[in-house]
């Protein structure tokens, strides 16, 4: 603790590794599955935090709502405000209309501190797609919970102030059972508002409190803290078997955060020393404008990617696959420009309007965060009223950047999941014994083959089992969540062993550690005597390939897409093609027959792209592998 401000920066600390696990989950960490538990460890210290200095106030008879409501509008509107901004000028140059007008919804939603609910209606959190403004649903939870806790305070202090604790409390359960109760069948809700979250906040106010209290002896207070540290951790690598969230899981990090929080009320102990220091406390200062900077650069790191390849990483660390450097030198390109720009946004931003000589006055404060807001608002009003400004950009250009993944709905296929639920074999379909059968196995890219197989191949019964996110193996890669693997493996020993194929068809986005277990499936295969072919590694890009077509035409660049495309696929498809040849001896797919001379096939028709996103296919681009298949006679109806 700062002697002179009584500032504690084990807390920032907290907030740093909070901070840092959500910016590397976002940035597809394959060791940090379970980084979005950083936001839970930021609801748990905001409500730690603010029930308590509203408690303190309420007892010395200080407190003032609109006191209260400036010093959060001092913390949280003017850096978020000139994050969007900053990027609304972004969007206008760079998102062409179908994208600028989901921006401008969720810009509106987030201004009136809403936007929780707007992508409880819109957005699925874990989806792979960038959203650049998905992040602040947890300041719309945040948002609400600040509306709601002082009033309820005031209430409870005007009441009767001996029902404090067991307010709380009864509170914090009911929120918990509410999220126990839902969160399975309604994911969504669940995840997304205040009602399934406000125990998380509650848990920190409990501490904060000392309603739950920790150990005053230095012995228990230091194993109490650092106890508190590994529960907060312990999830954040790696997601345990199944773990649907949220759930009752997610108390482990809550309570973990709390104790850290409640221990260090108790005082100094080696584990808060150790979040103290400078590089943690540091980055905890700037966590909330680097929390609102990482998702935006993130999802406009597409822009920037094709400059900074086979640069500086590739040279510096010749072991690494071009995909592992890639990945890596990326990431370390975004956690720097967030820091930077969580800094100058803190620095020139947050303590000047909060702390410095800039500092306005409670009704300038007000009045000009009220106009910028009505500012934001009508702007964004504007845009969607204009259907996303379609005459930035030539009509041609619009049709191919807003081609939409229409092939890759899967609700009425059956065996197909989601959100990785139990796999329940009676809900799937059995081969039908007067036409050849086919089982396409595996996640999404799997999934996209069907639409093309069944235009091209009319004469066959073609079943799926797939699974969003699962590479059909029976063994899990760290990183992974364990229940693909369990998936997968009542498929081999439930399903597989009743029913016969004359094609079992594996698709995935395969990597180069997938080769050995991949070995292992086709062993299980083989032993089940399915015929199966093996599907490579599809071509894949660092933006969408619709964009970049896009960004072809309008910028006269027919080489765009070439250089966006990541190299590793050739040698990853190689390797695949000779072990499928000469150990695995099974049928073999290679997109490398889309790209004659090393240049890959972009588009299926006219005007329509091959693939839509970085990997998947377009309804004519399934069509068009389909027919590679038939013409390169992998794939046949007649045995």
């Amino acid at each position: 603790m700062d002697a002179r401000s009584g500032h504690r920066r084990d807390i920032d600390g907290l907030r740093a590794l909070a901070v840092l696990s959500v910016v590397f989950y976002h940035e597809d960490a394959r060791y940090m599955a379970g980084g979005f538990l950083g936001v839970d460890v930021f609801f748990v210290i905001s409500g730690y935090l603010i029930t308590s200095h509203i408690v303190r106030e309420l007892e010395g008879g200080r407190f003032s709502l609109a006191a209260f409501y400036e010093r959060r509008v001092r913390r949280i509107v003017p850096a978020l405000f000139f994050m969007l901004l900053c990027v609304s000028v972004a969007a206008y140059f760079l998102l062409y209309p179908s994208e600028l007008l989901g921006f401008e919804k969720a810009l509106a939603a987030t201004v009136l501190s809403v936007s929780n609910i707007y992508f409880w209606q819109t957005v699925d959190y874990f989806s792979p797609a960038n959203n650049l403004l998905l992040h602040t649903w947890s300041l719309g939870v945040e948002e609400q919970f600040y509306f709601v806790i002082p009033l309820l305070l005031m209430l409870i202090f005007r009441i009767r102030r001996r029902w404090l604790s067991a307010t709380l409390i009864g509170l914090a359960l009911a929120s918990f059972l509410l999220c126990v109760l839902t969160y399975r069948q309604y994911p969504g809700p669940a995840f997304y508002l205040l009602p399934q979250r406000a125990f998380e906040l509650l848990i920190g106010s409990l501490f904060g409190l000392d309603i739950v209290r920790c150990p005053e002896r230095r012995i228990w207070r230091e194993l109490t803290c650092a106890a508190g540290l590994a529960m907060t951790l312990m999830f954040m690598p790696h997601l345990p078997l199944a773990w649907k969230f949220p759930g009752p899981g997610v108390l482990v990090p809550c309570i973990g955060a709390g104790l850290i929080l409640g221990s260090g009320t108790r005082g100094r102990t080696l584990t808060g020393a150790l979040l103290s220091i400078k590089p943690l406390s540091g980055i905890g200062l700037i966590s909330y404008s680097v929390y609102l900077w990482h998702l935006p650069l993130i999802a406009f790191s597409g822009q920037w990617s094709a400059m900074v390849h086979d640069t500086f990483l590739t040279r510096l660390a010749p072991f690494l696959t071009y995909t592992q450097a890639v990945t890596a030198q990326n990431a370390v390109l975004i956690t720097i420009a967030s820091l930077a720009c969580g800094y100058i946004s803190w620095k020139f931003v947050e303590q000047p309007i909060r702390f410095g000589q800039f500092k306005p006055s409670r009704r300038m404060l007000f009045s000009s965060a009220g106009a910028m807001a009505a500012v934001f608002l009508a702007a964004s009003g504007a845009v969607i009223a204009a259907k996303g400004l379609p005459g930035r950009y030539p009509p041609e250009v619009i049709a191919i950047a807003s081609v939409t993944p229409s092939q890759i709905d899967f609700q009425d296929r059956i065996c197909f999941s989601v959100q990785m639920p139990e796999y329940e074999p009676p809900h799937c379909k059995a081969p039908d014994p007067t036409r050849p059968n086919w089982l396409l196995i595996g996640d999404s890219h799997a999934g996209h083959l069907r639409y093309g197989l069944h235009a091209v191949f009319p004469e066959v019964n073609i079943l799926m089992f797939t699974v969003l996110g699962c590479k059909p193996v029976l063994d899990v890669h760290y990183g992974e969540s364990e229940s693909c693997a369990a998936a997968y493996k009542k498929l081999y020993d439930v399903y597989l062993p009743k029913h016969h194929f004359d094609f079992v068809i594996m698709s995935s986005i395969w990597q180069p550690y997938d080769i050995p277990r991949i070995s292992g499936a086709v062993e299980a295969l083989e032993k089940l005597h399915q015929p199966m072919m093996l599907v490579g590694p599809i071509m894949r890009y660092d933006t969408p390939l619709r964009l970049l077509l896009a960004d072809e035409i309008l910028h006269r660049d027919s080489s765009l897409a070439e250089r966006h495309r990541e190299l590793a696929f050739d040698q990853l498809d190689a390797q695949m093609a000779e072990k499928a040849r000469q150990e695995w001896h099974v049928r073999y797919f290679s997109y490398s027959v889309l790209c004659p001379n090393g240049h890959c096939q972009v588009w299926s028709s006219k005007d329509v792209p091959l693939q839509w996103d970085d990997t998947h296919l377009t309804q004519d681009g399934s069509v068009v592998v389909a027919q590679a298949m038939r013409k390169e006679g992998v794939l046949s109806a007649k045995p």
